[in-house]
């Protein structure tokens, strides 16, 4: 039976150990919060579920089963990781230039793209991993935008979606940014690719 594998930054559940026993809350924002709701046992969600970095090898391996009997997967990031290609990149760069901050934008993020194109090929290699075929990927916003290709070089045939949860920018603004190529040719690894506004979509 096919599956449809969903991809964003954060799973829908934040996974904790406390006094020895897995406790699992769900996660803030938008994105998670919104798809909860359709999480059942024809869906896989690939994300990060939350800083475990003080657990052990096998308190990790407790909290991938538990997540596993959830129907998600995770992508473990290290605090490196975090201040870098989620701070430091996507919402350094990316997110102030998609929302036309074109004076917040740090335009020298270069060991920060770095590691964002890093753990976007751990997504994706992720999803390749759980992926098996007839199933469908739906991944999604500014945080992922190199995955699509990522896996399309992975598994050619795959069905791939994508959706932008927040603005694209005109093209004066999204030009000033020294990744755009690659920004671009990531997101153009999709087959589908949505966005919030018709003015969104025209500008891409």
């Amino acid at each position: 039976m096919s599956r449809l594998i969903v991809a964003s930054n954060r799973l829908p559940v934040t996974l904790r150990i406390d006094h020895g026993e897995i406790e699992a809350r769900p996660s803030a924002g938008g994105l998670a919060t919104a798809l909860r709701s359709v999480v059942g046992k024809d869906m896989l969600w690939i994300g990060w579920p939350g800083d475990l970095g003080k657990l052990g090898p096998h308190d990790m391996a407790r909290v991938d089963e538990h997540l596993a009997k959830l129907g998600a997967k995770a992508v473990h990031l290290t605090p490196a990781d975090v201040a870098r290609y989620y701070d430091g990149f996507a919402n350094g760069v990316l997110w102030p230039l998609l929302h036309y901050l074109s004076d917040k934008v740090r335009l020298d993020a270069h060991r920060d793209w770095q590691s964002y194109r890093s753990v976007n090929d751990r997504f994706a290699r992720a999803i390749a991993d759980a992926y098996q075929p007839g199933d469908r990927v739906w991944i999604h916003d500014y945080q992922l935008t190199l995955v699509p290709r990522l896996l399309r070089e992975r598994i050619p045939g795959a069905a791939i979606g994508f959706f932008l949860h927040v603005p694209f920018p005109a093209e004066q603004i999204f030009r000033i940014l020294p990744w755009r190529e690659e920004i671009l040719r990531g997101l153009l690894g999709a087959d589908v690719l949505g966005f919030q506004t018709a003015e969104d979509a025209h500008h891409f």
